[in-house]
């Protein structure tokens, strides 16, 4: 069974226009429980991404005020996408290769969702509990055996 990029995906991406400052961006990430805001305009392409890492690198280590910062000052660009049917196993590779723990799922130059490190250790998860009852169900007959 292969699984897409689409089937994996969380559809409720964090979005925040490029102006918003730090400080509310921050608040926003905290309220929805999410470690990234996207950057985009509304209604046009992504411009970028903030992560956790680049409020810790640019924002707190330096000492800047949060409030005096907008979104498009920290943010991390381009950011990597995939197609929604892109297969999850090249997705995943990609991820790994360049290091990164969000993907976002893009379609005709739109977001339409966002795969994170936790989902797929998730979907993993369910993925080696189905094969382990799969495997607990098997009953070998002794007859087979020899």
């Amino acid at each position: 069974m292969v699984l897409t990029a689409k089937e994996v995906m969380d559809r409720g991406v964090l979005l925040v226009p490029p102006e918003t400052t730090v400080g509310d961006c921050v608040r926003r990430m905290v309220e929805d429980h999410t470690g990234y805001a996207v950057v985009a305009p509304p209604d046009r392409p992504v411009l970028g991404i903030i992560t956790e890492w680049d409020i810790l690198a640019k924002v707190v280590a330096p000492g800047r005020d949060p409030a005096q910062l907008v979104a498009r000052e920290i943010m991390s660009a381009p950011v990597t996408s995939c197609g929604p049917d892109d297969d999850m196993e090249v997705v995943v590779r990609k991820m790994s290769e360049l290091g990164i723990r969000r993907m976002l799922v893009a379609k005709d130059g739109r977001v339409v969702g966002i795969i994170t490190s936790k989902i797929v250790l998730h979907r993993f998860r369910e993925y080696v509990d189905r094969v382990s009852r799969q495997v607990a169900g098997f009953h070998v007959d002794a007859s087979m055996i020899g």
